[in-house]
């Protein structure tokens, strides 16, 4: 759910408009694996392999996102084929969320066909043909540019497929250009795309590991059906249940409700305010 909101999802009806909130859709308990479509089964299988890379390594131990088997830190994460059965609208923020995987320090393993989504995940590249590697590790730019230095598998597919490139957007109407300008401009529109979703959240990634003891002062964050209590201050009272990101913490705000909120929703603040 937390995972859901800092990365800006959102549920939406067949004409792409935002019908509901992504994290509340979560929670329903009506809503069953049979109940989703294959693209969004396929984003929850990529929200949980890419969750455990934002796991702050010193609480890993105390995570449990897997029932009671928690994550070890991530030094590599494998993407095959990760963003082939996405939706137009969910693939570039999957993309950047693997680019905040990549920002955090873990590795990513891209195997892919596609070469805009290679391009901006990847620094480089190598070609595989008929299960062994045809070609690099070389630059990412290098490798996808069309070249007669290329091996002939190598040179067979990259040319191929800006041939492809080519006469698609000859098609849509656009001028044809060369397969090597084609190349040089691999990724530009993601990039794009990616740049013009709103911003994560200011928190970074939906975790704080640190302890909360009594009297600590937090800031609410990331609630659906209690929105309105998002952005407040208020001090811990007490622990309730559960344990990680799931603990049910009591907290007081500064008119003197007391809520019972996840753990996951709240940040340790500086003691700034009278709440």
């Amino acid at each position: 759910e937390r995972l859901l909101a800092w990365s800006d999802f959102a549920v939406t009806d067949a004409d792409g408009a935002t019908k509901g909130d992504a994290p509340a859709h979560a929670r329903d308990a009506s809503l069953t694996c049979g109940a989703l479509s294959g693209g969004q089964r396929h984003l929850v299988y990529f929200l949980r392999c890419v969750a455990p890379c934002f796991c702050p390594a010193d609480r890993a131990r105390r995570w449990p996102l897997f029932g009671k088997r928690s994550p070890p830190p991530v030094d590599v994460l494998v993407l095959d084929e990760a963003f082939n059965c996405l939706d137009a609208d969910v693939r570039p923020r999957c993309l950047r969320l693997a680019l905040e995987v990549k920002a955090a320090g873990t590795a990513l393993l891209v195997v892919a066909q596609d070469m805009h989504e290679l391009a901006v995940l990847c620094d480089d590249a190598i070609c595989v043909a008929g299960g062994r590697v045809a070609q690099g590790p070389e630059p990412f730019a290098k490798l996808v540019s069309p070249s007669p230095k290329h091996r002939a598998a190598t040179r067979a597919y990259v040319d191929a497929y800006w041939e492809l490139e080519r006469d698609m957007k000859a098609a849509a109407g656009h001028p044809a250009l060369t397969p090597a300008a084609y190349a040089a401009a691999a990724g530009a529109e993601l990039r794009r795309v990616i740049a013009s979703l709103p911003p994560l959240r200011r928190w970074g990634p939906p975790w704080d590991g640190s302890r909360l003891a009594r009297g600590d002062v937090v800031e609410i964050d990331g609630l659906g059906a209690q929105r309105r209590f998002n952005g407040k201050r208020a001090r811990v009272v007490a622990g309730l249940a559960g344990e990680g990101a799931s603990a049910r913490i009591k907290v007081k705000l500064a008119d003197g409700q007391v809520l019972a909120v996840q753990r996951c929703h709240l940040k340790r603040a500086a003691a700034t305010t009278g709440a």
